[in-house]
């Protein structure tokens, strides 16, 4: 950075704003669903429905009719109706990995995770550890 001296104590420093980062851009909402073309999952900025179509298709054909996605008919509607920008990602079938579950109370070593058995609990009855449930 280059100093200047102005007068006696008066100094100027050049700041040098080249390597400041770009703002993040803005988007009115985001869209997740399969679309006919594009970057799959890799979220992509549109400005404008005829961008998305470029980008991502909008029709495609099945047998001899035409069939659009839910993802287009929302994209154009958001569009139509005075949208700026939106994030679009396209998914395909398949992307997805199925949800596995993990028993929490059986890693804390509590005890089984699942009630089982059936009945009533009777006024004074012992519950727990020396503790009389009063009702």
């Amino acid at each position: 950075m280059a100093e200047q001296i102005v007068s006696p104590g008066v100094f100027t420093r050049e700041n040098d704003l080249s390597f400041i980062q770009p703002a993040p851009l803005e988007a009115g909402t985001a869209f997740v669903g399969p679309t006919v073309k594009g970057p799959v999952e890799q979220p992509t900025v549109v400005t404008s429905y005829n961008e998305f179509v470029r980008k991502f298709g909008d029709t495609f054909e099945s047998g001899s009719t035409k069939q659009e996605f839910l993802t287009s008919v929302a994209v154009r509607n958001f569009f139509s109706q005075g949208g700026s920008t939106a994030l679009i990602t396209r998914v395909t079938p398949g992307d997805f990995t199925a949800a596995e579950t993990t028993n929490v109370l059986s890693s804390l070593e509590i005890g089984s995770a699942y009630a089982t058995g059936s009945g009533d609990i009777a006024p004074n009855s012992t519950v727990g550890v020396n503790r009389a449930l009063v009702l």
